[in-house]
């Protein structure tokens, strides 16, 4: 049974207190030299979105009988990974945008070149935490950076923006906005789930089962955001991108209803891959259910 909606937004409002608490205290202070770059990094990072993948690995630990505190490390490793990939999707060379999260662009406050900057180095911190919080865990630090590897580089994210800068423009076939769509955001969604059960001790079947359900949702999040930036005004989603008639998306090349019953197979297809872990996984499943529904 899954959680009821109101549920679910009390959970991603208390979890993104903790989160932002946690990676206030992780990031350098913006008052340490070369203070700059650190208020670059920081102004992206502190209270930035609504913290779903982080909500995302949460669910998977409680799903394992842990603690928030068991993951939250990790957790807000991979939100500085994510916080990484939008500034540089953001900048004029890629998506130019002018807004992320109702507040000016990154590289509009500090400049690209400090943009770059804070985003390798939210990236580097990103792999120094997740190594650290594996440091009491045996045989986890390895699977936790292999993951890491393979969500941010071209067999990931980075595939997928490739590919997506490649296509503007131009006709493009299913099999190549299937790769973008499982890809440019699909990857930060699996490997973020993965890691959170490699440090929950999942067994092989049970990752095997999350994956199934991060691959789905990954397409199904994407499909869902597609259709809001076809529904809704930029000032309502808090981005505004100058490449947003160009980019590819998949509502606009499948249409909205066709988009919907896509959006709904791939929703029911996350939430079965979850039956192996019974009542275990409810939050998994209202927050699935939460993230299809704010398409509808």
């Amino acid at each position: 049974m899954t959680q009821a909606r109101e549920d679910i937004r009390e959970y991603l409002s208390g979890l993104k207190t903790r989160v932002d608490r946690r990676l206030d205290e992780l990031l350098p202070p913006a008052d340490r030299y070369p203070s700059r770059i650190h208020e670059c990094m920081r102004y992206s990072v502190i209270n930035g979105g609504k913290r779903i993948r982080p909500a995302l690995m949460a669910a998977v630990a409680a799903a394992f009988g842990r603690s928030v505190e068991d993951v939250l490390s990790a957790v807000c490793a991979v939100e500085m990974v994510h916080v990484c990939s939008l500034i540089l999707d953001d900048l004029p060379s890629m998506d130019n945008a002018t807004v992320r999260h109702g507040r000016k662009a990154n590289h509009l406050v500090f400049g690209e070149s400090n943009a770059i900057l804070a985003a390798v180095a939210l990236l580097n911190q990103a792999y120094a935490i997740l190594s650290d919080s594996c440091s009491e865990r045996d045989g986890t630090r390895g699977a936790v950076i292999d993951e890491t590897v393979k969500m941010v580089g071209t067999a990931g994210i980075i595939g997928g923006q490739f590919v997506d800068l490649e296509s503007t423009g131009k006709p493009i076939d299913e099999d190549t906005l299937e790769y973008i769509e499982s890809h440019k955001t699909g990857a930060l969604i699996v490997g973020a789930v993965r890691i959170a059960a490699v440090l929950s001790g999942a067994d092989p079947g049970q990752l095997d089962a999350l994956t199934r359900f991060a691959r789905n949702l990954g397409v199904a999040y994407q499909i869902a955001d597609d259709i809001l930036h076809l529904t809704r005004q930029p000032e309502e989603l808090g981005k505004r991108s100058l490449r947003d008639e160009s980019t590819v998306n998949y509502a606009r090349t499948h249409g909205l209803d066709e988009s919907r019953r896509s959006l709904e197979k791939f929703t029911r297809q996350a939430i079965a891959a979850l039956d192996v872990f019974g009542d275990h996984a409810d939050r998994l499943r209202g927050l699935t259910r939460y993230l299809a529904d704010r398409a509808s």
